[in-house]
Parts: C-alpha cells; structure tokens; sequence
C-alpha cells in the first residue's frame, strides 16, 4: 500500500495486518509452529531481511515494508542476521507437521474475490476474500465493507483456517472445502449479520461463520483491505521483467489505487450525507407540523379578536357562528363559461367536472337560461354567493360540492333534453316555467347538499347532534340548507335576489321552500304518501298554475336527487361506491356509539359493513323497486321521455339480482367456518412478533381465502381453498401452525413496501 501512493494518505498503523489487509498477521515459529516449506507462512520467509534493510524512500508514513517489497521467492535462500544457517527447500526441521490446507486452492481460490450481498439489516455490504498478498496460495483474509464505508475484516493463517473448516465442515475433504467455500462468494450465498461483522458461508449441507473485527471507516483501510488485493494479483500476473515497464505500470496502478480510495471516501461520505438527510426528513415534517400549528393559532387568535369585536356591538351565538357568511374572496373576472355541448345528455358523466368552481358551473347554467341578463345579476354578488355555498359544502365522500354540480346538471337535462320545461325560447315542453321559476329550480338544486354533516336525519337525532337539537328533531337536514341560504341572502355582498322586487323574491323563496321537499314534509307525508298525493293530482293539473308547476317542480328534482340509480351501468356503480363508503362511515359512528345502525331509505340495506355482502345487492333492489320506479313511472305519465330513466334503473335493478343470486350460489355448501370468514375478518394473535389476520379478499374463486401473516419487518400471504378450511372445523390455532410450517415453503414472501 505504501509502496503505491507514499505519503497521499494518512498515515497507517506500523503493523498493516491489524487492518485487515493479510500477509503480516501470521504468528512466528513460536506462535502456531509451522515452519518453512509446505504451508509456511511469507512473514517467516522474509522476516530476517526485513530486519537487516532499511526503508526506502517510497515506504511512506510509518516506514513499514510492504508485503511485495519484502517478500522473496521460495527457493531462494536469506541469511539471518545473527549467522544462522541459510534457509532452503528442506524438510522443516520442527517435528511439528504444517497443516495441508493448500490442495485445490490453486483450482477454486486462486485470485481475491469480491461480491456484493445484502445483509440481514437489508443493507448492502462488499464482501471481499483473498490469501497473503506475497502468496496467494497460503493464509487467508475476510473484509466486509459497509455502505457507510465501515471495513471489518479477520485475518488467518494456515493452522487458523483448518481449524476454521473443521468446525462444521470437518468431513469435507480439501480441495472439496475450497470448491464450496469459493462458490459461496461467487454465488452471494453468505449471510453477513451484527453490521458486517459475522459472515456465515453455506458449504454444501454445513455452514461455517468468521467473527470479524471492526477496522474503521478511513480510505486507507477500504485501501488496504479490498482494493490493494487485486492491485497485488495484477502485478503478480503480469510481471514482465522489464524494469521500465514495470515501473511504468507501478506509477500507473499508484494513480488507479488512489482514485479507487478517494472515489471509496466519497461513496462514504455520501452515504453519511444520505443518512444525515434521512434523520433531517423527520424534523424538516416537524418543523412544517409546528409552522402549520401557528399559522391555525395565528388565525384562531383573528377570530377571537373577530368575536371579541362583534361581543361589543350585541354579542354572539351559536347560529352566528353557523350561518355567518364565509368569508370569501369574490373574483368576477375568474367566471367563465363552460362548453355544455354534451351536458344535455342524459349519458353525461358530470364526474369529469369535479373540481371544478361551483360557480362557473351556475354561470354557466345561469347564462344559457338567460337568467343573468332578465334579473341583472351582479357577478360579483354572484361568485361571493356561490363561493360561499362551496366552502359551505363539507368534503364528505358523496355529499359534497361535486354532487351539487351533478344534481345541476341533471336538473338542466330533465328540463330541457327531456322536455319537462316550456320557456322563452323553448316552446316544445310540458310545464310552462317562469324565469322565477328556473331561478329557484338551479339554486335549490345548488345548495342541495350545502353543510350536510355526512349522516342522515335518523343518526343525527339519535346522536342528540345540536342540529337536531335546533330544529326539533324535524327535517334536520332540509331545514339547514335553507337557514344556510337564506342566512347568505342576508349579506348584500352574497345576495344574488338584489336586483328583484318584493314579489318576486316571495316567489324564488317560495319555490325552492316546497321544491326542497319542505311542503310535503311538513304534513309528515312518507315517500308513497307523496307520490300518491301526485298522481292524483295529474288528471287535474293545470300546468300554468303556480302551486302545480311548484309539484313539479319538486319531482322533477327528487329525480336529479336520485339520478345515481337510472344511470348507465358504469357511472351507477360509480357514484354508488362513494355514497356506500359515505354510508359506512356512519354505520361506525352510530356502532362505536352503541347504536344500531341505521338502513338506507326504509330498504333492507343498513350502514353496518360487515353485512355488506349479504344485504347490499338486496337493498339496491328494494330501493329501485319501492323509490325510484314508482317515481319514475308517475313521471312518465307526465312525459313518455322518462322510459328512457325507467329502462337504465330496471338494468340495474337486474344486475343487482344476479349479483345476489350468484352469491347465494357460491354460499350453498359452505361450513360454518367458510360463512363466519365470508362475512367478517378474523385476527389471531400467536405470538409477541407476527399476527394472522385471515380476510376474504377479491378472487376469481370466491371459495378461496387468503391468510396474511404479518411480523414487524415481513408479510407473508397463502391461499387456502375451501376444503383446507373443513378441515380445521373452526380450530384458528391449528391453521396457524399450519402457516408456520409453510413459511419456508410456496408461501410468498413481499418486500417492504410492496
């Protein structure tokens, strides 16, 4: 090592073999016995002559002879310094045998080696095997190299390595041991364990294990022990005997042997620097949690000042608190309409609209009926009044802003595309409709979902939520959304009415109260008991009267309301799986809080999860069967085009039914415990590191289950089919050690994060 880079680097131990690097570690005569000849050491050899020279220039920082300086060919003979006889190829004269352990070598270990392997901590780790640096054939040399640029390395001679193979691998003849050892590095099949430190190598059935020392993380130890190795081969191999060549080729390697080393130093402090970014993550996520923490006290601190201020001109309550107006900031340049080219159909998936600003989607509407134009809408009132009802509406999974750009839309399509509505500019309708009354039909179908807390009325009674405490218990949910608007049409900044007289503003008021079903319940009418009241009322209706068209009215958005079941198959199921993901959420609520949970519209379907394979696809059926047919059929009696809606939700409703019926199928013959794991995930504990969790997940073979053993850094997943499940008759305890016996065998293993 010194002989190749002099004093470019820090300065090494005076024994180089205490880092590792082989060669100089090997004990004396004294020490383990072994003589010149077969299975001697080159320290021995070379001792006397390094005692009588001195240190070259070139011998660097420490003065110490490297191994290829000092060492000389076996043949050739050294005086010692005290006149003893001359060293030669005789048999030793110490009775003690040398250990053969050279056999094979020649064949299997030849060169260094080096491989990269993965250790336990999932970390990668350099792993690099060679004999002494001036013999190749004799000794041997262990290094690992962490990421972090940790060296760990053990250094044995030959006594050390017979020894080391006769610890497990006793029966393995020599050149057999070699092959196998060999194998093991150029195959990657080692296990490296404690950081490096303990390498087990897989001989054939055995397996043997090197304790390492740690040596440090210094570029002349990644040096010494895993490059210079190869740097030593290189020369031994290609020795020419040409002085100038081979000093040519020493200046050449010196460069390549320092660039290797500093390129090591740097993959090392790299990787500290990545180490230093991965504990700076945590507090980079703090610090943006404690600046997120005073900006919300920053703004509670406004508010108290707010509040403080609206105490001293006549307090504040909790209806002030409810119903203020949001404060939003109103930007009439930003509204802009919108292409509704295929709003009109009733095909359209309103979906590809989330996101976007509730006001243009009004601007837009409010535009085409010519309603900004005849009422003199302000757009600036206009975008404070629908920002408002936006941020009004809460981030619930069905019932959100979304949903009202839908049920608008809908409203839009059930007007014009299926030619409920007679207006200026449309004489080929059924119901006369006034502007008033198309300015009332496109706000309450707007603020349909304005503040709905994600429950029904049912929960928020039983819940005593202060809504239902409010409102007495009655039309909790309707009632909000009107106190909410009308609250809002209170702020001139907000008021989209400003520009109507007394008696039209009496009118729109009017018309969104009944069209928001406030009328019919408020005389305690069920669903059927509104339809029939409907239907009575169609032989005798004038559709220029003002309380008829209002009925209407009030069908036609029920309708939009329940639009999701007379879609196109697609976007029913669609929109159905955020209304059940809604659903369940208060189906937790209402069992955490001890209480049953609720059903969905009167239908057999209930907000408790668990049940959902067995009463979900009924439930879609009872409600297509009792609410949206009987409505859509009265409605088609007004116009023949709702057969169209009648045609989508009766798909449904058969989709439904198979779905159902091949359920049933798939559950004749199941035992107790295939019904018990169908309907509900199981968890068994079985020790203090792994937990099972068996689940029915989705399968093409419903029959099947899959059991998921999870542990605190590994998963792993099986399948187990029906009769393996008979089989245990319900014993958990028993599949589980079934698991366990598996683990090493077709169970599969994940990675972490996959």
């Amino acid at each position: 090592f010194l002989y190749f880079i002099g004093s470019s680097l820090p300065p090494l131990p005076v024994s180089v073999g205490k880092m590792g690097c082989g060669g100089s570690t090997h004990p004396g005569p004294s020490e383990s016995g072994t003589q010149p000849g077969k299975g001697r050491t080159r320290e021995q050899e070379v001792q006397p002559k390094q005692v009588e020279e001195k240190p070259s220039e070139n011998a660097g920082p420490g003065n110490v002879k490297s191994p290829a300086q000092s060492g000389q060919k076996e043949t050739q003979a050294t005086d010692n310094q005290d006149g003893r006889a001359k060293r030669s190829n005789a048999a030793p004269t110490d009775p003690s045998p040398a250990p053969d352990i050279v056999t094979g070598r020649e064949k299997y270990l030849p060169h260094p080696i080096m491989k990269e392997v993965k250790g336990d901590d999932k970390k990668h780790y350099l792993v690099c095997v060679h004999g002494d640096l001036s013999d190749p054939l004799h000794g041997l040399t262990i290094a690992t190299r962490s990421e972090s640029g940790i060296i760990n390395s053990v250094v044995w001679n030959d006594t050390e390595i017979l020894q080391f193979k006769n610890k497990k691998a006793e029966k393995l003849a020599i050149p057999a041991f070699w092959k196998a050892f060999s194998g093991s590095v150029t195959k990657g099949d080692l296990k490296i364990t404690k950081e490096g430190t303990k390498v087990e190598f897989s001989l054939k059935s055995t397996s043997v294990t090197a304790e390492l020392t740690p040596q440090g993380s210094s570029a002349a130890a990644t040096f010494t022990c895993i490059t210079q190795p190869f740097v030593y081969f290189y020369r031994g191999k290609h020795k020419t005997g040409d002085a100038e060549k081979e000093e040519e080729r020493a200046r050449i390697l010196k460069k390549e042997a320092l660039l290797n080393t500093y390129e090591a130093t740097i993959y090392t402090f790299e990787a500290k620097r990545d180490e230093a970014e991965k504990n700076l993550r945590p507090l980079r996520s703090e610090a943006r949690n404690l600046r997120e923490r005073v900006h919300n006290l920053e703004n509670k601190v406004t508010q108290m000042k707010s509040q403080i201020e609206q105490i001293k001109h006549g307090g504040i309550t909790e209806l002030d608190k409810m119903y203020a107006c949001r404060p939003v900031v109103a930007k009439p340049e930003e509204l802009k309409e919108l292409p509704m080219e295929k709003w009109a159909s009733w095909d359209f998936d309103s979906s590809i609209l989330n996101g976007t600003p509730l006001a243009n989607v009004a601007w837009t509407l409010f535009q085409h009926y010519g309603l900004v134009e005849k009422f003199e809408i302000d757009p600036t009132r206009f975008v404070s009044f629908w920002a408002a009802i936006e941020k009004g509406c809460r981030p619930n999974p069905f019932h959100n802003q979304n949903r009202a750009i839908e049920v608008m839309i809908a409203m839009h399509c059930i007007i014009t595309t299926l030619g409920f509505g007679k207006f200026e500019g449309k004489e080929d309708g059924i119901i006369t409709l006034h502007p008033e009354d198309l300015l009332a039909s496109f706000i309450a179908a707007g603020i349909i979902d304005v503040d709905h807390p994600g429950l029904d009325n049912n929960c928020l009674v039983r819940g005593k939520e202060f809504l239902a405490t409010l409102y007495s218990d009655l039309f909790i949910l309707e009632q909000n959304r009107l106190t909410f608007m009308f609250e809002l049409l209170e702020n001139d900044t907000c008021n989209i009415l400003h520009c109507l007289d007394s008696d039209q503003i009496k009118d729109v008021r009017d018309t969104i109260v009944e069209v928001l079903f406030m009328k019919a319940n408020a005389k305690m009418q069920t669903m059927a008991e509104k339809l029939a009241e409907f239907k009575e009322k169609l032989a005798l209706f004038d559709w220029t009267r003002k309380d008829d068209v209002r009925l209407a009215l009030t069908m036609a958005l029920r309708v939009a309301d329940i639009s999701i079941w007379a879609r196109e198959q697609g976007i029913h199921k669609e929109r159905l799986q955020v209304l059940v993901e809604e659903f369940y959420l208060q189906g937790d609520l209402e069992i955490s809080r001890g209480f049953q949970a609720s059903p969905f519209m009167e239908s057999c379907w209930t907000a408790d999860r668990n049940k959902h394979r067995q009463d979900f696809p009924l439930g879609q059926v009872q409600i297509i069967d009792t609410l949206v047919m009987p409505l859509l059929d009265t409605m088609q009696q007004i116009l023949p085009e709702f057969g169209m809606l009648i045609e989508l939700a009766d798909a449904n409703k058969k989709y439904w039914i198979s779905e159902n019926e091949e359920r049933q199928q798939k559950e004749q013959g199941r035992t107790p415990l295939v019904a018990m794991l169908a309907e509900q995930p199981k968890c068994f504990s079985t020790s203090e590191d792994k937990r099972f969790v068996i689940a029915t997940l989705p399968h093409a073979d419903e029959s099947k289950f899959y059991v998921m053993a999870c542990g605190k850094e590994d998963m792993y997943f099986s399948a187990f089919d029906e009769e393996k499940l008979k089989s245990y008759g319900g014993d958990a305890v028993a599949m589980v050690q079934h698991i366990n016996e598996q683990l090493e065998g077709d169970v599969k293993t994940f990675s972490e994060g996959e």
